[in-house]
């Protein structure tokens, strides 16, 4: 069965490159990160995988803003982002049917 959510979160993230890819006209997203969700579907579940996306967004904007601005590049990993997200999900033990 999860096997199952390591393809589910492999595929909603892919579809995310390839819409990205879409929208700019360019490559939007590296495939490392894209075998990461696949890895974390296989630990997490779907719905943690999918969570550890948005908490990694959350992490990682204030943080890239910083650099864009520092450094005006264009190009800025989301893998140490994601893997922060499972850092933090994994330590505080969060699950998704806390209510």
């Amino acid at each position: 069965m999860h096997v199952l959510y390591g393809f589910f979160s492999f595929a909603l993230m892919f579809s995310l490159k390839l819409l990205g890819d879409f929208l700019f006209k360019k490559e939007s997203m590296g495939g490392g990160d894209i075998k990461l969700l696949f890895i974390f579907g296989l630990m997490f579940g779907w719905e943690l995988s999918i969570f550890s996306v948005f908490l990694a967004a959350i992490i990682g904007l204030p943080i890239s803003l910083i650099m864009l601005k520092k450094n005006n590049t264009h190009i800025l990993p989301f893998g140490p982002y994601l893997g922060m997200a499972s850092l933090i999900i994994v330590l505080l033990k969060i699950d998704i049917n806390m209510v």
